[in-house]
């Protein structure tokens, strides 16, 4: 925790699972975990920690000039996931936020395999309130695994992949909502906190 200790930070985990080893637990594993970061600088060594990793890629690919130094600014990071059989899936998004963007997305996680499908929205939060389509606007995927985790730009759009049938429904669950809940005004992360709220009611 050294490498957030200037940063405040939220986890919630709970796990349930069956099994004799570590990947039999996991891959029947049922539960939640949740990962709230508030504003500050964050410390590139943090990626070594649970879904870390999948913070500083996305951080790199939002702010590439961020890459040349250790710390990068943050002003909040939210990533929750609902496990079901070893398959954690974002239903109520994954949100992050820095100075000049607003970002949302969703995605999915094999708890056995390590594989992660995530796909995310950028908006520019300088300029107009709604900023859904303009130029500086972006749809990054994250593919790999959650230690090793590669990031790519997709200019066109939203990229839904068909090669892992086990995330599909992670990529897709929030594919029609992306574009309508994220603006350059609402703060991604509480948007992610609120549905939470609302789904534990």
């Amino acid at each position: 925790m050294r490498a957030l200790s200037r940063l405040p930070i939220s986890i919630e985990l709970r796990l349930r699972g069956l099994g004799d080893s570590l990947e039999a637990l996991l891959g029947s594993a049922n539960g939640r975990v949740e990962l709230a970061i508030g504003a500050g600088r964050f410390n590139k060594k943090a990626a070594k920690l649970p879904l870390g990793a999948i913070i500083v890629t996305l951080l790199d690919a939002v702010n590439p000039l961020s890459q040349q130094g250790k710390f990068q600014e943050l002003q909040c990071a939210v990533l929750q996931f609902d496990i079901a059989d070893g398959i954690a899936t974002s239903t109520r998004g994954l949100g992050l936020r820095t100075a000049a963007l607003n970002v949302l997305g969703s995605g999915a996680l094999n708890l056995r395999t390590e594989q992660i499908r995530l796909r995310f929205k950028t908006a520019k939060r300088k300029g107009f309130g709604f900023n859904l389509l303009g130029i500086a606007d972006k749809f990054i995927y994250i593919n790999g695994t959650v230690r090793k985790p590669h990031v790519a730009v997709d200019p066109g759009q939203l990229l839904i992949d068909g090669g892992a049938a086990w995330a599909t429904g992670g990529l897709s669950i929030l594919f029609d909502q992306i574009l309508t809940r994220l603006t350059a005004t609402n703060d991604p992360c509480e948007t992610v906190l609120r549905r939470g709220e609302r789904g534990s009611r």
